[in-house]
């Protein structure tokens, strides 16, 4: 939670499910690897893999950096760079700024913002400097993000050529236009009615394409007891032990709701 909070508010609510995929992708990665093994030497291996491991993998790097001075949780003005960070704009909506390229960026933001005084301060007029004064230029800068609306900092940072990008909201997430170009989510009725956003599995292969997840089920995981009847008879079992099983409680049927 520490990695996911400004500092002095309260820890970010972390979105559901987050670490089950990315614990999902490290046991499909070791699956593989295991794989590959038994293939090269037909030998067998098992493989092992945590919540608690994969989120700690996640932020490794971090606690190395604590020896560096690098101590979470931080401050969006206490930051590596004051033109790498968050800035809000006059409606109330934040962007990340990503002027990296300082010497070189820095005049054509000054030309398309109006903020002269940067080139001016000696504060902040030239990288070394900046980065003994970040807090105070942030600072210095917020005035200057809140004079214009997002849509106008889009286009004046496109136009200016200057890394940045839209902190977007969830359903800005689902409807943008490059990840439906590259068709990373799809639309989906459910059985209940409700037409859903889903993503696709985020790995693409161009000589044997993956299924579309639009087909059949794939997309969601079965209802309780929606293949019962499917696993038994596979098992085995004749549809008057299936009845019998499902009357006493052992299975449960198409368990919809």
């Amino acid at each position: 939670a520490l990695s996911i909070m400004e500092k002095d508010t309260a820890p970010g609510v972390p979105i559901s499910g987050f670490g089950d995929f990315y614990a999902g992708i490290a046991l499909a990665s070791g699956i593989l690897a295991a794989l590959y093994r038994q293939a090269k030497t037909g030998e067998g291996e098992r493989v092992t893999v945590s919540l608690l491991d994969t989120a700690v993998y996640g932020i490794s790097w971090m606690m190395g950096a604590m020896e560096y001075g690098s101590i979470l949780p931080t401050s969006r003005k206490q930051t590596n760079s004051a033109t790498a960070t968050t800035y809000k704009t006059k409606d109330g909506r934040w962007l990340q700024l990503a002027l990296l390229q300082y010497d070189v960026q820095l005049p054509r933001f000054v030309k398309v913002s109006g903020a002269d005084f940067l080139l001016e301060d000696p504060r902040f007029n030239n990288y070394e400097a900046m980065l003994q004064n970040i807090p105070v230029m942030v600072e210095a800068l917020e005035p200057v993000f809140a004079q214009f609306t997002l849509n106008e900092w889009i286009e004046k940072l496109t136009e200016a050529d200057i890394p940045f990008e839209v902190v977007q909201t969830m359903e800005e997430v689902a409807l943008d236009e490059q990840n439906w170009a590259n068709d990373y989510i799809y639309k989906k009725e459910t059985p209940d009615g409700k037409n859903i956003y889903y993503a696709r599995t985020p790995v693409f292969f161009t000589e044997r394409p993956s299924i579309k997840d639009e087909e059949g089920r794939i997309g969601r995981c079965p209802y309780l007891g929606e293949d019962s009847v499917k696993i038994m008879e596979e098992l085995g079992y004749s549809k008057e032990e299936i009845d019998a099983m499902e009357q006493g409680g052992v299975i449960i049927q198409d368990h919809k709701h």
